[in-house]
């Protein structure tokens, strides 16, 4: 029973760490494509300045969370998910003519928004995998393996 409940915890374990990973890989390639879709844009937007500094900001915030835990790594991601949002809204909801016809920053917008969906799936499965390690964490007769060998909680 000892060894059953270890195994099933080991393997909820791995199961979270690999969700978390495909979250890192995504957020990987939103960072990437914002600055692409900034610099892309620089030709017909005249950014606010904090965008530009948040933005810098929130990617150095990430940058400096992937040596911490993954509490450091969802609050540098929830920084980033506001940035985002306040670039899509500059690029796609104001009027630019000229923006509109750029079939670079249209694909890369298309992209980005891609992106922020499956942002959105590796969550969701992240949380599922999560939900199901943290129950074998503290349901018995887990939590008593779970404390024999410090297996503790997983963050949301």
């Amino acid at each position: 029973m000892v060894w059953s409940s270890y195994n099933g915890l080991v393997s909820a374990e791995i199961q979270v760490e690999n969700e978390w990973a495909q979250i890192e890989v995504q957020y990987q390639r939103r960072y990437d494509l914002i600055l692409n879709v900034v610099n892309a844009t620089k030709l017909y937007i005249n950014y606010e300045q904090s965008l530009l500094t948040d933005i810098a900001a929130a990617r150095s915030g990430w940058t400096d969370s992937l040596d911490g835990s993954v509490d450091e790594q969802i609050n540098a991601a929830e920084e980033m998910d506001d940035v985002s949002n306040r670039l899509l809204a500059v690029v796609v909801v104001e009027d630019y003519p000229d923006l509109e016809a750029n079939t670079l920053v249209l694909g890369l917008i298309d992209e980005l928004e891609g992106t922020e969906n499956r942002i959105a799936v590796a969550r969701l499965r992240y949380n599922e995998a999560v939900t199901e390690y943290n129950k074998k964490v503290r349901l018995f007769p887990g939590n008593i393996v779970a404390n024999m060998f410090g297996f503790e909680t997983k963050p949301y």
